[in-house]
């Protein structure tokens, strides 16, 4: 009926589609991307964060010296744990910061060369380093379990042992 009133000398030229099974194959599309694109960034941040954690052994295993000096001249083990927390949020707010900019210059860049106007939400910029941070943070509390050897030094080890290299 529609075909003929919008033509009514050829209503076999026109065609009526409801675009319901269109929509629901758009959002369908949409969603799924979302959920990929969701998992990618997990799978990156849990990769950036075991990479910096692994910095972090590699850097207490490489100065167990400086470790066991520092003990033998009166540090506890909690200042000596406050110089690596301090050292790794650093280091993790550095890369954060670095990823960020990153982002952002694609984020620019993609969008000037679709001739969108470039808008990023200033909170997405804050939660970033704010989680990059904390997740650091979250892992270097962390302890190992204690099923696991260690391989670094017991805290509760003779100073003058560590200075000779406790491995």
């Amino acid at each position: 009926m529609l075909a003929a009133t919008i033509e009514p000398r050829l209503p076999e030229e026109v065609q009526v589609s409801i675009p319901t099974a269109a929509l629901e194959a758009k959002l369908g599309t949409q969603s799924t991307f979302s959920a990929l694109f969701l998992g990618l960034a997990a799978v990156a941040l849990l990769v950036g964060g075991i990479g910096v954690a692994n910095t972090m052994v590699i850097s207490v295993l490489e100065r167990r010296r400086e470790i066991g000096l520092r003990r033998a001249l009166g540090a506890t083990r909690g200042q000596i744990r406050g110089q690596f927390l301090l050292e790794s949020m650093a280091l993790s707010l550095l890369g954060g910061a670095a990823g960020l900019l990153s982002g952002v210059l694609a984020t620019i860049g993609y969008a000037l060369s679709q001739g969108w106007p470039p808008t990023i939400p200033p909170a997405a910029l804050i939660g970033g380093l704010a989680e990059s941070s904390a997740r650091r943070q979250g892992y270097t509390r962390r302890s190992a379990p204690r099923a696991l050897p260690r391989p670094w030094p017991s805290p509760h080890s003779e100073p003058q042992r560590c200075q000779e290299g406790c491995l």
